[in-house]
C-alpha cells in the first residue's frame, strides 16, 4: 500500500508537468497569434504601399503633363503614414540583349566571349524574345558571378532596343558603325545631340564622311527623344519594413505617359 506522502509527491509531479505543457501551448499559441499579426500587419501595409505606388505614378504623369520631362518622384509624404518614391530610366540608355548585335553586346559587356555566349543563346531560341527577363542570364555560361544589380542597370529586355546616343557609355558609341573617335568624343562633349545632321554639323569633313556612310544603319539604330521608359515605383508605410515595389514600362506622348506594363517585384 502507497503512503500517502508518495501519492501527494506523485499528483506534485503530474500538475507540475500539465502547467509546464500548458505554458508551452500557451507559448506556442502566443508566437502563432503574433505571428498572424504580422502576417495581417504586412498585408495591410502592403496594400497600402500599392495605394502609394498609384498615388505617385498618378504625381509622375501630372508632372509630365507639365515639364514633358521627370526623371524622378523623390519620396514623398502622401498622408496618414504613407510615402512613396519613382524612379524612371530611359531604356534607350541600356543595351537590349535580345535585340542587340554582337558588336554593342561585346563593347557593353567589355568580353567578346560573353557576346558570343548571349548570340549563341539567342539563336538557339529563335522568336524575338530569348531571355524574359535580366535574371534569365544567369542561365548563359560564365555570367553566374556576374552582379544582377550591374546587370539590372546596364541592359534591358524591355523597349524597342534603339539607343540615344546621348545616354549609352562611351564604349558602347564606340562600337556603333560610322562613330569614329572625332563624333564619339563631339558626343562625349555637349551639348545634347538632338539628331545625326546637327552631329554631322559638329565634326569635320573626313568624320562627316564615316557618319554618312553608315547613316541608314545608325537612323534605324539610335533615338534621340525617349520612347520607352521604366519607372521603379515603391509605397509603403512609415515605419514597417514591408514595401510594395513594381516596375512600370511607359510610353511618353505628345503630353501624358502612357502606361503599357505593370510588373510586381
Amino acid at each position: 500500500m502507497r503512503r500517502p506522502t508518495a501519492r501527494r509527491g506523485f499528483a506534485l509531479i503530474t500538475v507540475l508537468w500539465l502547467v509546464a505543457l500548458l505554458g508551452t501551448l500557451a507559448a506556442s499559441l502566443l508566437q502563432v497569434v503574433r505571428r498572424e499579426q504580422r502576417v495581417t500587419e504586412n498585408r495591410v501595409a502592403l496594400t497600402r504601399g500599392r495605394w502609394a505606388q498609384d498615388a505617385c505614378l498618378a504625381i509622375l504623369e501630372a508632372r509630365y503633363a507639365e515639364h514633358s520631362d521627370v526623371r524622378v518622384v523623390d519620396t514623398m509624404k502622401l498622408g496618414r503614414g504613407t510615402w512613396c518614391r519613382v524612379r524612371v530610366v530611359d531604356l534607350a540608355s541600356r543595351v537590349n540583349i535580345n535585340t542587340a548585335p554582337r558588336a554593342i553586346l561585346a563593347a557593353a559587356l567589355a568580353d567578346d566571349s560573353l557576346a558570343g555566349a548571349v548570340e549563341g543563346w539567342r539563336d538557339r531560341r529563335p522568336g524575338g524574345m530569348a531571355f524574359r527577363n535580366i535574371a534569365a542570364l544567369r542561365l548563359v555560361p560564365g555570367f553566374e558571378a556576374t552582379p544582377e544589380s550591374w546587370l539590372d542597370s546596364n541592359f534591358t529586355v524591355e523597349g524597342d532596343g534603339r539607343l540615344n546616343p546621348n545616354l549609352v557609355p562611351p564604349r558602347v558609341l564606340e562600337a556603333l558603325p560610322g562613330l569614329d573617335a572625332e563624333a564619339v568624343h563631339a558626343i562625349l562633349l555637349g551639348p545634347t545631340v538632338t539628331g545625326l545632321d546637327q552631329l554631322g554639323g559638329r565634326i569635320s569633313s573626313a568624320s562627316r564622311r564615316n557618319l554618312s556612310s553608315a547613316y541608314q544603319t545608325l537612323s534605324a539604330a539610335l533615338t534621340f527623344q525617349p520612347a520607352w521608359l521604366e519607372a521603379r515605383v515603391e509605397g509603403g508605410v512609415l515605419g514597417m519594413r514591408a514595401t510594395a515595389e513594381e516596375r512600370v514600362l511607359l510610353v511618353p506622348l505628345e503630353s501624358r505617359l502612357a502606361i503599357v506594363a505593370r510588373v510586381p517585384r
